[in-house]
C-alpha cells in the first residue's frame, strides 16, 4: 500500500479516536480542578459524600490512564500497522483482574 492511501486510511480510522480521547483529558483537568476545589470547601460535609467524590475521581483517574494507554498502543506500538486497529487491547482488564486475584 502506498504511503498517501496508507496515511488516509489511518486519518480516517484513528482521527476520532484522537479527537475524542483529547476531549476526554479536557474533561479530566476540569474533573480533577473541580475535586481539588470540592476538597478545600468541603469542611461541613459528611464522610459518605466525600469519599465517594474521591471515588469517582479515582474511576476518572484509570479511565484517563487506560485511555492514555490504548491511545499510545494504537497510534505508536501499532504504527502502520491498520489491522491491529480494530482488536481489543484487554491490557486494562488484565491489570484489574490481577489486582483481584487470590493468591493461594
Amino acid at each position: 500500500m502506498e504511503p498517501n492511501a496508507l496515511q488516509a486510511q489511518a486519518v480516517e480510522l484513528l482521527g476520532g479516536q484522537v479527537i475524542l480521547f483529547c476531549f476526554a483529558f479536557i474533561f479530566y483537568g476540569i474533573t480533577v480542578t473541580q475535586t481539588y476545589v470540592y476538597m478545600l470547601n468541603s469542611k461541613e460535609d459528611p464522610l459518605w459524600i466525600k469519599v465517594w467524590v474521591m471515588t469517582i475521581s479515582l474511576l476518572e483517574t484509570l479511565h484517563s490512564a487506560f485511555s492514555m494507554r490504548l491511545l499510545y498502543y494504537t497510534v505508536v506500538l501499532s504504527f502502520g500497522r491498520l489491522d491491529m486497529v480494530g482488536l481489543v487491547d484487554w491490557y486494562g482488564l488484565s491489570l484489574i483482574s490481577s489486582l483481584f486475584r487470590r493468591s493461594d
